[in-house]
Parts: structure tokens; sequence; C-alpha cells
């Protein structure tokens, strides 16, 4: 791994993945504003507001912008690997509002959570030697458990 340190011919290149983490997810998350089928599903007493996703939406993404920038600056065979890994878990964090509060089957998108935190960890696993990596992936395997907790109730319910 090269330095920890954020030298400036890096920046632009954290200024891509940060750009596009956030951008493809605020652009998921503006086309699945929660509607009718939402509004409709029966939802668990612990059921956070609305407001309450934004934040800790936009937290996630900038996390794993930084952890993808991390992976591709780290040196060694396996770091295409991880990358590939890190853009499909990233893709698919994009489409788990529009396959939840659109037009999947919950169990369509708990399965793509699930799927989201098997990669992360597999990173984790792969990047132990980053101590930010594994700063930044375990705030969203957190978040990811309690995403996970709320769509398998919606399931069950549903």
């Amino acid at each position: 791994m090269r330095s920890g340190r954020l030298r400036r011919a890096d920046a632009p290149l954290l200024g891509v993945f940060l750009s596009a983490s956030v951008l493809g997810g605020a652009s998921a998350g503006i086309l699945s504003k929660p509607g009718t089928r939402y509004d409709l599903l029966n939802k668990p007493w612990f059921a956070p507001p609305e407001w309450f996703f934004a934040p800790l939406w936009l937290a996630s993404l900038v996390a794993l912008a930084i952890v993808g920038w991390r992976i591709w600056r780290a040196v060694g065979e396996p770091r295409e690997l991880l990358l590939m890994l890190w853009a499909v878990q990233l893709v698919l964090v994009w489409l788990w509002p529009p396959v939840f509060l659109l037009f999947g089957p919950p169990e369509l998108a708990l399965l793509i959570i699930c799927s989201v935190a098997f990669i992360q960890m597999l990173l984790a696993l792969c990047m132990r030697w980053d101590r930010l990596v594994l700063k930044l992936l375990l705030p969203c395997l957190g978040w990811l458990f309690s995403v996970f907790w709320f769509t398998g109730w919606i399931v069950v319910m549903n």
C-alpha cells in the first residue's frame, strides 16, 4: 500500500470516486422517492421516518467512495478483482432503493442487501491491512444490517 496520506496528485482521483458514488446514489435516491407502493406496505413498528435514510445514505456513499479510492491506490495482484467487487457492490447499493421502494418484490431487495453485505465483508477481509478501509466498512456493514433487518420484516409482513 502506498502512503496513507492524501497527496495533491491523488485528490482528482478521489474526486472522481466521490462524484461517481454520490451522483449515482443521488440519482437512485431521487428516482426512488417513497410513494404509493411503499406507503401500502405493512411496516414494522421500528420503521424509521423517511428523512432518516438520506443522511445515512450519503454518509455510506462517501465512505464507499473512499474505500474504492483506497483499493485503487493499493499495490498488488488482487487490486483489479477488488475494484470489480467494489464496483458491483456500489451498483447493487444503487439498485436497492428503486427495487425496494418502486417496483421490485421485497425479497429481491433483501437479496440485494445480502449480496452487498457479503461483498463488503469480502472487501474488508482482503483489505484488512488498511485500517481506514476497515473503519469505513464497519459502519457501512452496520447500516446494511439495519436495512437487512427492516427489509426482512417487510418481507415477513407483506
